[in-house]
């Protein structure tokens, strides 16, 4: 005979009802706003939402909105969620709402709504006493007890009724009978069922269906049931070499190959670059060029020109120096008079050159270096320094950024916080955006129109956006360096599309035990964010109102190494 102890292996129901995919589809509309589409769904099927998407219970309940908490209610199966006070609960918020009514001089409608449910109230009550076993003994029930939940509110409103009677419009409102509600302060009554609401009420995940499915869809990636599709892109018979390393110009006749979700199967398309005017670059393979430093210098920060040719250099020995194309980055422009006399620009000798940043227009170069010191040069000209300034005091400038109209210079920093100085005043400083808990990687002006009219000059808002390496992406105010939104993405598991990786302002200053630095952000049309982790992981992210922080894509590598992605140029 086996051990009483022993236990046998249970295995899970992983079978999935239509009933529980219905709620799926149900929590999916309502966190939309599809309503229509819910009441419709809700209708022909029968079957009621499993949980709530909304978090605004407490709210209408401290302001009395009883219509609305029970126009949600119906659309819940009460019988879900494994709690046994919903019941109870919903017999709560219609004697509430009964009440209220009478209180506002509705005696017609509360008595109406009281007929409608006067036997849904007694059979809960009566339910109630059973259980917590107030029937046990009718010579225990007090005169209140022993009276059924209808008829004592039918009471209260008899009461309400002949007190107001022949009462001046003025008073009537101001009367109340003793013992009206539960307790003397209704504000109190309110709170505490919004809070029983939120507590009792079962919350549906955020974005559910769309994490499922995304999850369902990698498994099955995982386990090889879901084609991978590799998009290729054949070049036309006869291209040469030179031809096909053009990618910046050649336009391609491509096959593509891709999945369709809801057929689940491989969809052959021919299509042609020319219809939808989209270039399609080739993957690099090869090694260009390579540019040679001296023995005891080392690269630390490289930008291209917006001429698109010329690269920019700063190293550890403190040089800046411009490389021509035309010898494929080997040798300096000699066209620049300055780097012709071997007056190469640089700051102090043997301090990093740390960061780099050109104005829109190419006129202008903005250095900095390790010690916090910013240079300002005039490239296309002569040469000369145009502003000299310490940005932060013996603090890493981690990155440099122009404002549209190179009048303004935005500056991160190791010493936790970024800067704007003014160019035309003598490099002074306009404004500190203070908040990140380590030090800064990554600066940039966004100018983002939250409206939906792109015509409207007044919409459009000059925003800043900073990464660091405490795990997150912080959206100030330009004007007011005023802290909009935080965004951190998850470190444990990547998040799926449609989650929203947006935090909390208030108590976000510490720093998190597992967080991913952020290496680098690129701010993108359409109000979006490509948001580079250190991690296998990065994120295009919306920045859009009123759900900023929206994963809208994910891009991810097969075999991460310790260190995962370290930059995306």
């Amino acid at each position: 005979m086996p051990s009483s102890k022993h236990h046998s292996r249970q295995k899970f129901d992983l079978s999935i009802g239509s009933s529980d995919v219905l709620c799926l589809i149900q929590a999916h509309l309502s966190e939309h706003g599809l309503t229509g589409s819910l009441e419709a769904l809700q209708n022909e099927s029968g079957v009621k939402a499993a949980g709530s998407v909304n978090k605004n219970w407490q709210q209408w309940a401290a302001r009395g909105e009883w219509g609305i908490i029970l126009q949600q209610l119906a659309k819940l199966d009460l019988s879900r969620g494994g709690n046994r006070n919903l019941p109870t609960l919903m017999s709560e918020v219609y004697e509430m709402s009964i009440l209220e009514l009478g209180e506002k001089g509705e005696l017609a409608v509360a008595y109406a709504t009281l007929r409608l449910v006067a036997h849904s109230l007694d059979q809960i009550d009566d339910n109630t006493k059973q259980a917590s076993n107030l029937v046990r003994n009718s010579k225990e029930l007090t005169s209140e007890q022993g009276i059924p939940k209808s008829r004592q509110l039918e009471q209260k409103l008899a009461a309400l009724s002949a007190l107001r009677k022949n009462k001046p419009s003025s008073i009537e409102e101001a009367l109340l009978p003793p013992n009206y509600y539960s307790r003397p302060n209704k504000q109190s009554l309110r709170d505490e069922l919004g809070h029983k609401l939120m507590e009792s009420i079962p919350q549906v995940p955020s974005s559910r269906l769309m994490c499922l499915l995304q999850q369902a869809v990698q498994w099955q990636a995982h386990t090889g049931q879901f084609p991978l599709i590799t998009q290729y892109y054949n070049a036309d018979e006869g291209d040469d070499d030179a031809t096909r390393n053009n990618i910046f110009t050649k336009k391609r006749a491509c096959k593509k190959r891709t999945f369709d979700l809801v057929l689940g199967k491989t969809v052959h398309a021919d299509t042609n670059d020319d219809d939808d005017n989209v270039i399609h670059e080739s993957i690099v393979r090869k090694v260009y060029t390579q540019v040679s430093f001296g023995k005891k210098a080392a690269p630390q920060v490289a930008v291209f020109h917006p001429d698109g040719g010329s690269l920019i250099t700063g190293s550890s020995d403190g040089l800046i120096e411009i490389w021509d194309p035309s010898s494929r980055y080997q040798e300096l422009r000699m066209d620049l008079s300055y780097q012709q006399n071997e007056e190469l620009l640089g700051h102090d000798d043997n301090v990093k050159v740390t960061a780099l940043a050109i104005s829109p227009d190419g006129h202008l170069l903005a250095t900095g270096d390790a010690n916090g010191l910013i240079k300002v040069w005039k490239i296309l000209g002569d040469g000369v320094c145009l502003r000299k300034f310490q940005a932060h005091l013996q603090s890493w400038i981690s990155c440099l950024q122009f404002n549209p109209n190179a009048s303004v210079l935005l500056t991160a920093s190791h010493d936790t916080t970024c800067r704007e100085y003014g160019l035309r005043s003598q490099g002074r400083l306009l404004k500190e955006f203070r908040g990140h808990s380590s030090f800064v990687t990554q600066c940039a002006y966004h100018l983002s129109n939250d409206s939906q009219d792109d015509d409207e000059e007044e919409d459009w808002i000059l925003k800043v956006v900073t990464a660091s390496a405490d795990g997150t992406v912080r959206l100030w105010d330009a004007a007011t360096s005023e802290l909009l939104h935080i965004i951190r993405p998850p470190s444990a598991s990547p998040a799926h599309i449609g989650a929203s990786i947006l935090i909390p302002i208030s108590g976000s200053s510490s720093t998190a035990i597992d967080t991913l630095e952020i290496h680098s952000i690129f701010v993108l049309p359409k109000n979006q964010l490509l948001l580079v982790p250190r991690s296998s992981c990065a994120y295009l992210i919306s920045l859009s109102l009123p759900t900023p922080g929206t994963v809208l894509q994910t891009y991810s590598i097969s075999s991460p190494k310790k260190t995962g992605i370290n930059a995306i140029v």
